[in-house]
């Protein structure tokens, strides 16, 4: 079965370079001395002395690749007669951080370095636990294989005005007539990405302090992950969905100074 996958799925290229899936065979050498033999290393020729994950990609990397919140990474057309995903995963820990039918991820926010993957696999039902907050060494199927992986770091700016556009708890923002036959929310996100409110409308009560959020709308059809309060906004996904540009709003709401009152009797 791996020999057929194999005759299937030769290369994924990506940003130009060609990155081919890895053996199956066990080796014991390290060609880039990473600590990570070859068989599992999925960054090989890794600089030397470079700190690494249990995967051979580096944890960090200097330079940023992308000073956008989305990014597309350029592929061969995907392998015919079987099912291909595209991953973007943590650096550090190799979570699974969006997953794409696409090389194409979006609403990513702060500065992180990311591993970049594709999974290809034949549709027999087997497959398990390729999910948004799993491990990459966790996903597993009968007969499947993932690409080498790309390391690339990703400076998303948070939209930030400096101005403050409300001094109240709760505001109405102005928006277009979501679309019909589709459900919408609307997200506060703050700047860790971080949804902190999330409401059926564009609505948004409850708030303190003074705070910059980054307000989103999201449509969507069927069903979505992810997207509940709590949640980073870049793990939400869906078989069909679309998101607003991110509008800046500061929240600036005055606390309340108590001042003691001294009360004497007047002689």
């Amino acid at each position: 079965m791996l020999n057929k996958l194999k005759d299937k799925i030769k290369s994924i290229i990506i940003l130009g370079l060609i990155f081919a899936m890895p053996s199956l065979k066990a080796q014991s050498t390290d060609t880039d001395g990473d600590g990570i033999g070859d068989a599992l290393d999925l960054c090989p020729g890794t600089a030397s002395g470079t700190p690494v994950n249990l995967h051979g990609c580096p944890v960090s990397l200097t330079n940023c690749d992308y000073n956008t919140s989305s990014f597309t990474v350029v592929s061969t057309p995907a392998p015919a007669g079987v099912q291909t995903r595209y991953v973007l995963a943590d650096a550090l820990d190799g979570k699974i951080v969006q997953i794409s039918n696409t090389p194409t991820f979006s609403n990513l926010v702060g500065s992180k370095t990311y591993m970049v993957l594709a999974y290809s696999y034949e549709d027999n039902g087997t497959l398990v636990n390729l999910n948004t907050g799993n491990l990459i060494n966790q996903v597993n199927s009968s007969c499947g294989d993932w690409s080498k992986a790309l390391s690339v770091k990703v400076c998303a700016p948070f939209i930030s005005n400096g101005v403050c556009d409300y001094t109240t708890s709760s505001f109405t923002l102005n928006t277009t007539a979501p679309p019909s036959g589709a459900t919408t929310k609307y997200l506060l996100v703050n700047q860790s990405g971080t949804i902190v409110k999330l409401s059926d409308s564009p609505i948004f009560t409850g708030i303190s302090g003074t705070n910059s959020f980054n307000a989103y709308a999201i449509s969507y059809t069927g069903t979505v992950n992810n997207l509940s309060l709590g949640s980073n906004i870049s793990g939400v996904t869906g078989s069909c969905l679309d998101w607003s540009s991110p509008l800046s709003v500061k929240v600036c709401v005055c606390n309340p100074v108590c001042i003691p009152v001294s009360i004497a009797r007047i002689k």
